[in-house]
């Protein structure tokens, strides 16, 4: 096999770094309001506000399950860590649903 990692030839074709234009800026573009507006558009759409909501609804869940599951009297700790952990869940979930534009 033959070393090519030293030879003399260049590597990179020479036309292209000739070609090569200095970075204009974009404030110059033609399609610059059009994409300004479309930009404006997609930060006002919110495709996320129903798992907003389901994180609201875990968090309650999280909260009751241990009086709807039953285990609140067996295991009291637990009760008091679900219950914690829940409402954290459920302020977390209603705090992003009040604030989309987040």
């Amino acid at each position: 096999m033959s070393d090519i990692s030293h030879s003399s030839t260049p590597m990179h074709d020479t036309r292209q770094m000739q070609d090569a234009r200095p970075m204009q800026d974009i404030s110059q573009h033609p399609d610059v309001p059009e994409m300004q507006e479309r930009f404006e558009r997609l930060l006002h759409v919110r495709d996320d506000s129903l798992l907003d909501n389901a994180v609201v609804l875990v968090g309650l869940y999280a909260a009751i399950s241990p009086w709807v599951v039953s285990f609140s009297a067996s295991n009291p700790n637990l009760r008091t860590s679900n219950l914690i952990v829940g409402l954290m869940v459920a302020a977390y979930g209603l705090g992003l649903t009040l604030a989309p534009e987040r």
